[in-house]
């Protein structure tokens, strides 16, 4: 028969079981048989024991003693015909049998409130009826927090019916202990349940865009990938915003790729640099564009060309070709999330691709809060940079709506224009040292919820539409729970 030894018992307490008293050891947390054994008493074995040394697991109510059987170490039960499995040590008889087993996997209790059951029968070998029975690993056997009812039991039946609680503030997970008693012993099993509310989110992330050339393309746009998914309630989430790469130097190869944004499992990939008439380390790889989300747009000089840098599919599309002529030295446009950076052509530097659309945000929200670029009624992100334009009339490559820089004129000397902040727009491209830079990235979600728990490390700002909740996260890296 189990016993439940005193809650907090001072040094030098006693307790009288099965005929031995047993003295509590504050100096070591274990109570001390008359005999000298022992007797550590908690749900898990204890660390560090010793052959012979005693422990009594209280949420099963059984004995066991650290035994060598000459080959190894192991925790045995004593007397396992008796106690809570055979038979009672007072009373003899034979403890119910389990006919049917509940789940030992954790069940997943329903957030909308409806009830889920649990079934576990059991018989007794000498005929006797069986009372079915529960009881909660909490403080005081008090019902848990995710159940909004206590827990009804169907004595004919075995059938247990849990009542999740609908408040989110109660998610989390709780040990059951089911029983059956034939009156005088008791057989046990337990049940983990777990109460976890999801939330539908719609997510955009933009990576940041990548830098444009030097006398050459225009920088890509990051990666724009958007959607709907389902977070966990009590789940932490990483953000991460990607920062905007720089427009390339007389002395580099080309401009510099954009870092990648993540939200989730998430990752928006960042723009590729525009390529540039650098002289390191080749030139036909200098005049290549970088690929990334989007990819750069192809640099020319001096009928010397190279290839413009490929996009990401389902995130961005290519950069465009520069145009092949000895003292025109247009540069192509870089790619953009909705369209494929512009071709130059004689007299015209190509244009940065056009960037894409979403409704997660309104256009009063976007202005005032400076992300994407605002059309009309519509939010552009991630639109190419321009190429740039060596001779001195013609037309400059223009940025890809979404965010994008124009390009610059050697000539002219107009400088290019770097992407928008928190629009994944390209850079444009330039000359000497006066490229473009791409535009950071964001990610922006919205939810009807509470505000979420967001870490250090993440600059963002909160706006409200209708009854939907929106994050736009401006910089940094962190994590989110809802």
């Amino acid at each position: 028969m189990a016993t439940n030894f005193p809650s907090s018992p001072s040094n030098g307490a006693t307790h009288t079981f099965g005929g031995t008293v047993y003295t509590y050891n504050s100096t070591k947390g274990v109570w001390k048989a008359a005999a000298g054994e022992a007797v550590t008493i908690s749900d898990t074995p204890p660390s560090n024991p010793g052959v012979g040394d005693l422990w009594f697991d209280s949420s099963v109510a059984k004995t066991y003693i650290y035994y060598n059987d000459g080959s190894s170490n192991q925790w045995v039960q004593m007397n396992p015909s008796g106690g809570s499995d055979g038979a009672d040590a007072a009373t003899g008889g034979e403890s119910p049998v389990i006919l049917t087993e509940p789940p030992t996997t954790t069940q997943s209790l329903n957030t909308d409130g409806s009830t889920s059951t649990v079934t576990m029968t059991a018989q007794d070998p000498e005929g006797f009826d069986i009372t079915y029975g529960i009881a909660y690993k909490t403080t005081g056997n008090t019902r848990p927090s995710q159940l909004s009812a206590d827990t009804t039991i169907n004595q004919t039946t075995g059938v247990y019916t849990f009542t999740p609680s609908t408040t989110q503030a109660n998610a989390g997970s709780f040990r059951a202990r089911l029983s059956a008693s034939d009156g005088a012993n008791t057989t046990t099993r337990l049940v983990d349940f777990n109460l976890a509310f999801s939330l539908p989110v719609d997510y955009l992330v933009v990576a940041g865009g990548g830098g444009g050339g030097n006398f050459g393309g225009g920088g890509g746009a990051g990666g724009f990938i958007t959607g709907q998914t389902t977070l966990q309630m009590g789940t932490s989430y990483t953000i991460t915003v990607g920062d905007g790469g720089a427009g390339s130097t007389t002395s580099s190869d080309r401009g510099t790729s954009g870092d990648d944004s993540v939200f989730s499992s998430f990752t928006a990939i960042g723009g590729g640099g525009g390529g540039s008439n650098g002289t390191s380390p080749d030139a036909v790889y200098i005049h290549t564009g970088g690929s990334g989300g989007s990819g750069g747009g192809e640099s020319q000089q001096n009928n010397t060309s190279g290839a413009p840098g490929s996009g990401t599919a389902g995130q961005g599309n290519d950069g465009g070709n520069a145009y092949n002529s000895t003292n025109q030295h247009l540069g192509g446009g870089g790619g953009g999330a909705g369209a494929v950076g512009g071709n130059a052509s004689s007299g015209v530097a190509g244009s940065g691709g056009v960037g894409l659309t979403t409704n997660l945000i309104t256009e009063a929200i976007a202005s005032s809060e400076s992300v994407g670029q605002v059309s009309g009624a519509n939010v552009y992100f991630s639109g190419g940079g321009g190429g740039q334009r060596f001779i001195s009339s013609g037309t400059l490559g223009a940025g890809g709506l979404g965010g994008g820089g124009s390009g610059g004129s050697y000539s002219s000397g107009i400088a290019a224009i770097s992407a928008s902040p928190n629009s994944g727009g390209g850079g444009g491209a330039g000359y000497n040292d006066i490229n473009g830079a791409g535009g950071s990235g964001v990610v922006i979600l919205r939810f009807n919820n509470p505000a979420p728990t967001i870490s250090a490390g993440l600059s963002y700002s909160t706006a409200t539409i209708g009854n939907d909740t929106v994050l736009i996260f401006k910089s940094g890296t962190g994590t989110v729970t809802f």
